[in-house]
C-alpha cells in the first residue's frame, strides 16, 4: 500500500529540493523548530561554527541529514549522520539507523539502547554537543551577586512566571525561547541556576554555574529519561530532582542555593566529542 502524499509533504519536499540546488554546500540539519527553544537552536549554531558552512533545517528525509543536539535519534534514517543525539525515552521501535553513520551519542542510556537493538557494536564518544559551547561563545558578563536564574522548560514557563510574581528580584526568570547568545549571556549573569530544562542544566554545567534540577510539572515528553541520559556522562549519574509545587518551594530552595546547587563534571572526553564531528563525511556525502 502506498502512503498518501499530503500537500504539506509535497511542499516540504520542494523546499528541501530548492535548498539543495540553490546552496549545495549548506548542511541539512534535523532539529525541532515548532517552538523556539534553546536546546534546538544550539544545534545549527554549533554545526555552523564547527563546520564553517551554512546550515539549513531539513524538512524531509529525501537527502542525507545531520542529527545533532536533541532527543531526535528516533527520527534517524539509514541515510542520516548522527552526532551527539539521544532518544526521548526507552520506548523505541522500527529503527533504521546506519551504525556506520553514528559518530557520537548523548549518553550511556542512548548508547545502551542502540547496542540492545544491535545497532552499535563499538564504543563511541559520548556527550551532548552543548558542552562544547564555551569554545565558541564565552562573553564577559558580570555576575549579579545572589541572582538565581530560574530556567523553566517552555512547557513550564507560564506556571513558573505566575509562581514568581511578588518574589524578590534575586529570582531571575530566563526564557528558553531565545537565541543561544542572548540566553547564555543571561545565564552567565547568575550566581546559581534552577532549571527544568535539560539544556539549562547542561549549559550551567559547562559554563561552571552551580545549578539545581527542578521539576515543575509532568508535561515534559519522556519524563526524566533524557536528563538521566545526560547525567550518566557526569560525576552525578544519579542526580536528584527537586519538585516545585508552589512559590514557597522555590523560595525555600533559594535560601539553600549555596548548599543544594552543584556543578556536574563531564567525565567523558570533550576532545573526542569534538573530533568525532563528521567533517569529512559531510563534505563527501552532503
Amino acid at each position: 500500500m502506498h502512503k498518501k502524499i499530503t500537500t504539506k509533504k509535497i511542499i516540504n519536499l520542494a523546499k528541501d529540493a530548492f535548498l539543495k540546488s540553490s546552496n549545495p554546500r549548506s548542511i541539512p540539519l534535523l532539529y525541532f523548530n515548532e517552538v523556539m527553544n534553546i536546546g534546538d537552536l544550539l544545534s545549527p549554531y554549533l554545526v555552523r561554527e564547527i563546520s564553517a558552512r551554512n546550515v539549513h533545517r531539513a524538512h524531509t528525509s529525501i537527502f542525507p541529514r545531520l542529527l545533532g543536539l536533541g532527543s531526535i535519534l528516533g527520527a534517524a534514517t539509514a541515510k542520516d549522520y548522527v552526532w551527539g543525539s539521544g532518544f526521548i525515552s526507552p520506548n523505541i521501535s522500527n529503527l533504521t539507523i546506519n551504525p556506520r553513520r553514528v559518530y557520537a551519542v548523548r549518553g550511556k542510556a542512548t548508547r545502551d539502547l542502540l547496542a540492545k537493538n544491535k545497532i552499535l557494536t563499538q564504543d563511541l564518544p559520548l556527550g551532548d554537543p552543548a558542552l562544547l559551547m564555551p569554545r565558541y561563545f564565552y562573553p564577559k558578563v558580570k555576575v549579579v551577586s545572589g541572582r538565581i536564574g530560574i530556567v523553566p522548560h517552555y512547557v513550564d514557563y507560564k506556571v513558573m512566571s505566575e509562581m514568581l510574581v511578588g518574589t524578590g528580584s534575586e529570582l531571575h526568570l530566563i526564557d528558553v525561547r531565545r537565541e543561544p547568545e542572548l540566553f547564555i549571556s543571561d545565564l552567565l549573569s547568575c550566581q546559581f541556576v534552577f532549571s527544568s530544562s535539560l539544556h539549562g542544566l547542561i549549559l550551567a554545567d559547562t559554563y561552571q554555574i552551580p545549578n539545581l534540577w527542578i521539576r515543575i510539572s509532568n508535561k515534559i515528553v519522556g519524563g526524566d529519561w533524557k536528563f538521566n541520559d545526560y547525567f550518566s556522562t557526569t560525576d552525578f549519574p544519579e542526580k536528584q530532582v527537586y519538585c516545585i509545587k508552589e512559590r514557597q518551594d522555590i523560595e525555600h530552595l533559594a535560601m539553600l542555593a549555596d548548599r543544594v546547587c552543584q556543578i556536574s563534571r563531564f567525565l567523558e572526553s570533550a576532545e573526542d566529542l569534538l573530533d568525532s564531528f563528521p567533517r569529512k563525511f559531510i563534505n563527501d556525502a552532503i
